[in-house]
Parts: structure tokens; C-alpha cells; sequence
């Protein structure tokens, strides 16, 4: 005798329990009628003689080699499978693309999707080829020179890890990650590289009892990027040992703006008076910083270090200072390359002056 599965004793739609169950919870009735529902308006499964005679090799030729569609949206429009698809294919003599070309149609159709968890739940994501202007570091400008600075603060460069379908393993992949507090910084780094990327948001959280604050990051995983970047002087293990890179002296005030947005800070004192101060893990980048300015007419400040986990140091300007720091810093320069938040806090003080 008929019996319905485990949990069900009737069709959880008509409430029968004397038609044939076919599914989990329906009876053959009410699963044919849900099956006819989703599918409604979608094309008739056709025989194997029609889709036969529809994938010639003309036919085949224009979709997938001119028009460089998928197999599976071949397959959708012949209703048959992607298999049969490649079959006809590979019967006609029609060279067939590479895994790798394969990949880069489906990231340019945004056609790559897979699940990512985040605090124990799943999200869909779906993979794009992201556009960025590949030579942005390759030669120097005021714009790369501004981001090279924002890079070396809040930036970092290393190889991770990325899996390889086609042999089941792991390879290296190049990854540059800028995290920013502000999304304002990191949106002007995306229009200044012509990148498309999407932003991150992290939340806050701890770290086997340290405090992570929340933050935004861009994530860029490109080789000529990164090779631009070690060949300036980036490492991956910066922090402490960050060496001042060589740059041209007419692109050295952006190079610093740049820094300054990312570890700088410009501040009113409880007394009123305008400060700014920068800190970093390497005295050697910040003795250096502290020479050029000089060099600029920025009087060479006192550089203290700070004790804790990791040790850091800091220079600190006020005063008149400040004003020619300022001056150097944002004379002429557009708003697309500078922290508004920072530039405001220096202008609306000097004109309430």
C-alpha cells in the first residue's frame, strides 16, 4: 500500500491523502499543477531530431565563435543541454574557447556566482571583471602620487591565495587592499584609478579581545598593479620598516597629502589653536617625512616616540608651521584629491582668522 513520506500523512496544498504522493508534501496533482505554474511562457522541450537540425555548423560558427556566447545560453535557447551543445561542436571541427576565455566571458556578463558566509549566514555574491586603469603606477602624476601615499598608509600589498578549479589547487594571486574608516577617501582612489570596484563594509568586532572599529576596504587583484608598486619600494610587511620611496620632487606635497589623509590628523587644541600631527610605525619613513618638509619651508618638527605593543612615532606642528603645512599641502590642488573632512578643518580656521 501507498505510504507518504516521514512528517506528512496528506498533501500539504488539497489536504488529499488518496492520490499517488510524488513529492515531499504534494500529491502527483498538485505537483504537476506548481511544475506547469513556474515554467508558464518558457519554450517547449524539443526532440533531439529538431535540436539536431537547429545547431548546425553555420548556426554554431555565429552564436558561439562571432557572437562569443556561452554554451549555456545556447543550450537555453535550443532547449537541450550545454553537453549536447559542446558535442556538435567538437562534431564540426569549431575550435572550442579556454577554461580561462570561458571565465572572462562569464566575469564580463557577471554570469559568476557563489556563496560567501558572513557571520554564519550565506550571501549570494556574484564575480565581475573589475576595470581599473592597469598603468596607473607605471609612471608619476599628481594623481599617483596622491593614491601611492593613501597605499602606503592604509594600504597593503601580499599573495593570497585563489583556488584553481581546472587542477583542484591553490595558486598565488597578487591582492592590493586599501581599509579606510571613511568611504569618502577610498570612493576618490576608485575615480582617480578608474576603477569600478565595489566597497566592503566591516563591522566592528574583537579579536581575541582587541577591538577591530568598523571599517570600509577596496581589494584589487592585479598583477600589473603590483609589480608597479613593489618596484617603487612597497612591502608587504610595511608597518615597521617602511622605507620613503624615491619620488620626483615636483610630486612630493601629494605623496604627503596622501599620507597625511591616510595616518594624519588635523585637530583644534583645548586652547583653540589648529595642530596636525602624523604618526607611523617606521622612524626611518618619518625622519625623512620631517626633512622634506623642511626642505619646503615646513619647520622640521620634534619627533616623539610612543611606547606600547608596537612602537610608533609622531611629529606634531602648530602655530604658524601649521599655516605654511597647509599651504603646501592644498595650494592649487583639486578637491578630488584631498579628504575634504581634513582640508575644511584647516580652511575654516584660517578664514575665521
Amino acid at each position: 500500500m501507498f505510504q507518504w513520506s516521514r512528517n506528512y500523512a496528506m498533501c500539504k496544498t488539497c489536504g488529499t491523502t488518496a492520490i499517488k504522493h510524488i513529492a515531499t508534501g504534494l500529491c502527483s496533482n498538485c505537483y504537476t499543477r506548481i511544475v506547469n505554474s513556474e515554467n508558464r511562457g518558457q519554450k517547449p522541450i524539443q526532440s533531439a531530431s529538431d535540436v539536431k537540425i537547429m545547431l548546425t555548423k553555420e548556426y554554431l560558427e555565429v552564436e558561439y565563435l562571432t557572437k562569443n556566447r556561452s554554451l549555456g545560453d545556447i543550450a537555453k535557447d535550443c532547449c537541450c543541454s550545454r553537453q549536447y551543445v559542446f558535442s556538435r561542436i567538437k562534431h564540426f571541427g569549431i575550435t572550442t574557447r579556454s577554461k580561462s576565455d570561458a571565465r572572462t566571458l562569464a566575469l564580463n556578463g557577471g554570469k559568476l556566482i557563489f556563496d560567501q558566509c558572513f557571520d554564519k549566514q550565506s550571501v549570494e555574491k556574484v564575480l565581475k571583471k573589475i576595470h581599473v586603469n592597469e598603468a596607473f603606477f607605471s609612471s608619476w602624476s599628481d594623481k599617483m602620487a596622491y593614491v601611492l601615499g593613501i597605499v602606503y598608509t592604509d594600504g597593503n600589498i601580499y599573495t593570497g591565495n585563489s583556488m584553481n578549479n581546472e587542477h583542484k589547487s591553490y595558486k598565488k594571486v597578487p591582492k592590493i587592499s586599501i581599509v579606510q574608516k571613511e568611504p569618502e577617501l577610498l570612493e576618490k582612489v576608485k575615480k582617480l584609478m578608474d576603477c569600478d570596484a565595489t566597497l566592503y563594509y566591516r563591522k566592528e568586532k574583537y579579536y581575541n579581545g582587541v577591538k577591530s572599529g568598523a571599517a570600509y576596504s577596496l581589494s584589487l587583484s592585479n598583477y600589473a598593479l603590483f609589480n608597479d608598486l613593489t618596484k617603487i619600494g612597497l612591502t608587504s610587511d610595511k608597518s615597521l620598516d617602511m622605507v620613503f620611496p624615491d619620488i620626483p620632487r615636483e610630486y612630493l606635497r601629494h605623496f604627503i597629502r596622501g599620507c597625511w589623509d591616510g595616518d594624519g590628523s588635523v585637530f583644534l587644541s583645548s586652547m583653540g589653536y589648529i595642530c596636525a600631527s602624523y604618526v607611523c610605525g617606521s622612524k626611518e619613513f618619518i625622519v625623512k617625512l620631517s626633512d622634506i618638509l623642511d626642505g619646503f619651508g615646513v619647520y622640521k618638527g620634534t619627533i616623539s616616540e610612543q611606547k606600547g605593543k608596537n612602537t610608533s612615532y609622531k611629529i606634531r606642528y602648530h602655530g604658524e608651521v601649521c599655516y605654511k603645512l597647509f599651504k603646501y599641502m592644498y595650494d592649487n590642488v583639486d578637491k578630488s584629491m584631498y579628504l575634504q573632512r581634513k582640508y575644511e578643518i584647516f580652511d575654516n580656521y584660517y578664514k575665521s582668522k
